[in-house]
Formats: C-alpha cells, sequence, structure tokens
C-alpha cells in the first residue's frame, strides 16, 4: 500500500522495487502504488544526451502510455494445477482518458509530428525500453506517473538493477532526472533547471565517469 506521506503530499520520487516470483500470490508493490493512486498515465521523454554515444544523435520522442490496465491488472490465477493464465483487462474509461491526456500533452507542448501505437500496458514497457536504449542505456532517463490527484518519478526503464549490484557501476542519472521532473512539477524550475545543467555538464566532461 502506498505510504500515508505519499497522499499527503501528493508526490513520491522511488526506484523500481524488485517482485519476487515464487509463487501466485506475490503482487508487484510497484503495480499495486499506481493503481492505488490511480496513476493512470506513464510519460517518458527520451531525447539524446549531449556526450553520450548512441547510434542516432537527434532523438527526441515523447511516450505516453496507458499505467494501470492490461498485463498489470494483476489477475493471474492458475486456472488447473500447472495451468497460469493471466487475464488483460482494458476499460473504455482508461483507454480514453489516457487518449485525451496524450493529445493535450501534444497540443500544450507543440508537439507536430506524432504517431499511435494502439497496445496494452505490456508492450507500451517494451516500447520504452527499446527508446532508451535508443539514447545510451537504461540509466539516462526518467519517467513520470501521473493521476488526477498524484504523481510519482522514478527511472523510466523500470530495472531494479540485480544484476550490477555491488559493483559499483550503477548510472545515478536516470534517479537525478526523476528529481529534476519532480521540483518542475512542484514548481521549483530554477532548482530543477541548475541540478539539469549541472547533470548535463558532468556528463559532458568526460574526466568524470562511473567506473
Amino acid at each position: 500500500m502506498p505510504s500515508p506521506s505519499i497522499k499527503r503530499n501528493g508526490v513520491a520520487i522511488k526506484g523500481n522495487i524488485e517482485t519476487k516470483s515464487h509463487g501466485l500470490n506475490e503482487v508487484s508493490r510497484n503495480v499495486a502504488i499506481r493503481n492505488e493512486l490511480d496513476l493512470y498515465v506513464n510519460v517518458v521523454h527520451c531525447k539524446s544526451f549531449p556526450g553520450i554515444p548512441a547510434r542516432h544523435s537527434n532523438v527526441d520522442i515523447i511516450l505516453i502510455r496507458q499505467n494501470t490496465e492490461g498485463e498489470y491488472a494483476m489477475l493471474e490465477h492458475e486456472s488447473v494445477p500447472g495451468i497460469v493464465e493471466s487475464m488483460k483487462v482494458v476499460t473504455t474509461e482508461n483507454a480514453e482518458r489516457v487518449a485525451r491526456y496524450a493529445f493535450e500533452y501534444a497540443r500544450q507542448n507543440g508537439r507536430k509530428k506524432f504517431d499511435v501505437m494502439n497496445m496494452t500496458n505490456l508492450y507500451g514497457t517494451i516500447v520504452s525500453n527499446v527508446i532508451c536504449g535508443l539514447i545510451g542505456g537504461a540509466g539516462l532517463l526518467s519517467g513520470r506517473n501521473y493521476g488526477d490527484h498524484y504523481a510519482i518519478f522514478e527511472p523510466g526503464t523500470r530495472n531494479t538493477g540485480t544484476a550490477i549490484a555491488g559493483k559499483n557501476i550503477a548510472n545515478p542519472v536516470a534517479m537525478i532526472n526523476a528529481s529534476i521532473d519532480m521540483l518542475n512539477h512542484l514548481g521549483h524550475k530554477e532548482h530543477a533547471r541548475v541540478i539539469q545543467e549541472a547533470t548535463y555538464e558532468t556528463i559532458v566532461d568526460r574526466a568524470i565517469r562511473t567506473p
């Protein structure tokens, strides 16, 4: 369940919480938080970073996706021993409000070129991870989760990073960018700008790197 402080403050910043897969009763706390707070839309702005080598240097893509339904409805069950079913639930209400959010976002931010991919939640995860890879990897981009009353900011790829735990090679930029997004959301534009510029300057300075 979400912390009372999230409901009190209306915002939070978090990393991806690992979900154990030892049994059918395991519940993703990430999904539970999004569902409980009705954070129905996820926004990831995939834009090329100066100083980050990548195959493409002019990427500027905003991905807006449904955040609470589809495969993440958490309706898995074992119909008979050894046979597990996962129900995908997509409602008209949620599909329409995500579409309205996306087109309103495009109108307010001057986005004139866009494509629409109509798909369930899981495939939005795949697309966002691929796009993050285009600009340099999982440790760069932030993700924003919005509902009508709450907002949570996190790394864009929702990767727990367990494969690199203890190796001292984790990239902190995604979490820093999440904090920048949160400050902008709260109206602290100048503080966000200072942190963002310092982050970009650090990335460009090739003498400063994780191992």
